[in-house]
């Protein structure tokens, strides 16, 4: 329990995420890290990827940010992990299970874990966002998440979680405060 931090000054994250190798991506890669600097007083990223190309590693190096501290004058930092001996490429999204047992599950300094994706922006505003209704949420036994979304060839939002029609009237749903809450089936 992190005492239920509601200033993002106060957090310590630690960010696990993945960049499957392609050059037309690193342009999204380059716009997460960014903006993982903004996530907390201390932020650790392990940055998992299947290259070993040392051509390919040194563009990935250079799409981390410039400063290394934070926005709240902690501290930034990013390691890079090479997993180029997957039985399967997918089981990259996987490899972070391992650094969620050994530095986040039994941390006293981590306050946070996020796992996440190159092409998943997630901005500080979001952060905050899920830190105030953690806490509105709390007392009714509910932890909020993240609904991943995008916009489909019609320009229609589309969940990329859910391979199905969510039909709202039928989402479970909890009223506080005069704002609903949606939870996906």
């Amino acid at each position: 329990m992190n005492n239920l931090i509601t200033n993002i000054k106060d957090v310590n994250i630690l960010i696990c995420a993945t960049f499957h190798f392609n050059h037309e991506r690193l342009k999204y890669l380059k716009k997460i890290l960014s903006e993982h600097r903004n996530f907390g007083k201390n932020v650790k990223v392990y940055l998992f990827t299947n290259t070993n190309i040392k051509s390919e590693i040194e563009l990935i190096k250079n799409s981390y940010p410039r400063y290394l501290n934070t926005e709240y004058q902690g501290d930034y930092s990013i390691e890079l992990i090479i997993c180029d001996k997957l039985l399967h490429p997918h089981n990259l999204i996987l490899e972070h299970k391992k650094i969620l047992k050994k530095d986040f599950i039994n941390s006293k300094y981590y306050t946070h874990f996020l796992h996440t994706e190159d092409d998943n922006l997630i901005s500080a505003e979001n952060i905050n966002y899920w830190l105030k209704y953690r806490k509105i949420l709390y007392y009714k036994n509910i932890i909020p998440s993240f609904f991943r979304f995008e916009f489909s060839n019609v320009n229609e939002l589309k969940s990329t979680d859910i391979g199905f029609k969510i039909i709202n009237y039928f989402a479970p749903k909890i009223l506080i405060n005069d704002l609903i809450f949606i939870n996906m089936p």
